[in-house]
């Protein structure tokens, strides 16, 4: 049901104020969120279109309210903040599809010549001669990876010295993540 009402008091800072009412006994609390779209914040004196609703403590207050005479505005807030929401939207979209294709065209590319380059070559790994630097080395005991300190080191104990564990694929290649 609707009321209407002189505005008898009103804090600009807090945004509050109170409604008096021919139909209603007491006065009525008023807050500025009531009078949404409302193209001015109202005066003292103002007459007040207003439905009535309970707060949470059972005190009467008004709610989805109007200033006689105030048109309100066309546009709301939050079809503004749609609106510009839509835009922000449409370039990240935008952004995301430029990125993505990048992504994709770059490694399409980086594909394509692996392939391309590699299907018909000889394997990326060349063994090195057996005898190759070997005179500097011995088989001492060592069986790890982190024992050795070169990838030539680990190659001739991979091929001359018993229980060694640096090729744990078996592809002849060892210490592939450290030194090969």
């Amino acid at each position: 049901m609707n009321f209407k009402g002189r505005l008898v008091r009103w804090n600009e800072e807090r945004g509050f104020g109170f409604i008096k009412s021919d139909s209603v006994d007491e006065d009525i609390f008023i807050h500025i969120s009531a009078l949404k779209n409302m193209n001015r914040r109202p005066v003292v004196g103002d007459l007040i279109y207003f439905e009535l609703a309970a707060d949470k403590n059972g005190r009467k207050k008004a709610v989805r309210a109007s200033i006689e005479g105030v048109v309100a505005n066309v546009s709301s807030p939050g079809r503004r903040q749609s609106f510009m929401g839509s835009k922000v939207f449409i370039y990240v979209l935008f952004a995301g599809l430029v990125v993505s294709g990048y992504v994709i065209q770059a490694s399409s590319f980086h594909f394509g010549d692996l392939f391309s380059t590699r299907l018909n070559s000889e394997p990326v790994f060349q063994t090195q001669p057996a005898e190759r630097n070997n005179v500097n080395f011995k088989c001492e005991g060592k069986q790890y990876c982190r024992q050795m300190t070169s990838c030539d080191e680990a190659l001739f104990y991979l091929r001359h010295c018993p229980d060694v564990k640096i090729d744990g694929d078996g592809d002849g290649i060892p210490c592939e993540s450290q030194h090969c």
